[in-house]
């Protein structure tokens, strides 16, 4: 259980690739828990999330509604990973309302997270991050590039091909997720495969809905959000039962 609040604002170099921000935690390692909390405050730095840095274990329950802004940036996390004693990290049951800003052209923002790991080879193998039953309704400044879901390709699945042998996954998974489109899908991208002859493309990771639709209690329960941890409104985004929320 824990929480920043509206005056929490840490800032560092955008450009020293050695930071590791998150609005509540910057490294979420493999024994670690974050549950009925929340982050409300301004973050800036090279790799930002919303609720956690980078995440090796659990993250559920829990909220961000920041303004974020950075090199490589996103809503919930800017990576979800796992850690040796684990077979994954995951997200599930979040939602983020954050400001996604980038600093310079290269910058990338990611409404769930940056990178969404998955481990093909080694003693890792197998192993994979993954955001579950989550929403986002990140707002993007027009500074560098937009992804509604990840800049990781969730949508590219192993395959074998005859004479040319076996191409792996090069990403973790987005399942039962939403976000709001806010009638922008000409201009932020939705993460695809890494498209091509080898790889065949998997079913969609999340479903982008326009703002009205976000107010549909039957479009969440359709995606298997649960109403013991989820309550609807007619006019206002999902929120969390279990989790306070703060007035803006």
């Amino acid at each position: 259980y824990s929480y920043s609040n509206e005056k929490t604002k840490i800032e560092v170099d955008t450009a020293n690739e050695n930071t590791l921000i998150g609005g509540l935690v910057g490294l979420n390692e493999e024994t670690g828990h974050v549950r009925f909390s929340f982050s409300k405050g301004e973050f800036k730095g090279y790799a930002v999330g919303g609720l956690v840095g980078t995440n090796k274990n659990y993250v559920y329950e829990s909220y961000a509604d920041n303004t974020l802004t950075g090199k490589y940036v996103g809503g919930l996390a800017y990576s979800v990973s796992f850690g040796n004693g684990n077979e994954l990290g995951s997200i599930s049951n979040c939602y983020t309302l954050s400001q996604l800003n980038g600093v310079d052209k290269h910058s990338v923002k990611s409404g769930f997270a940056y990178v969404i790991d998955y481990c093909s080879e080694g003693d890792n193998a197998g192993k994979y991050g993954l955001i579950y039953h989550c929403f986002s309704g990140v707002l993007f400044n027009e500074v560098g590039d937009n992804f509604f879901e990840t800049h990781s390709r969730v949508r590219t699945e192993t395959t074998h091909i005859m004479f040319f042998g076996k191409f792996d996954r090069v990403a973790g998974f987005i399942v039962d997720c939403i976000y709001d489109k806010k009638g922008r899908e000409a201009e932020v991208i939705t993460q695809g495969a890494l498209v091509g002859f080898f790889n065949p493309i998997t079913r969609e990771p999340a479903i982008g809905l326009e703002t009205n639709e976000c107010f549909d209690v039957n479009n969440f329960t359709a995606q298997e959000f649960s109403t013991n941890i989820w309550q609807f409104s007619a006019d206002y985004y999902p929120e969390l039962i279990n989790v306070v929320k703060v007035a803006n």
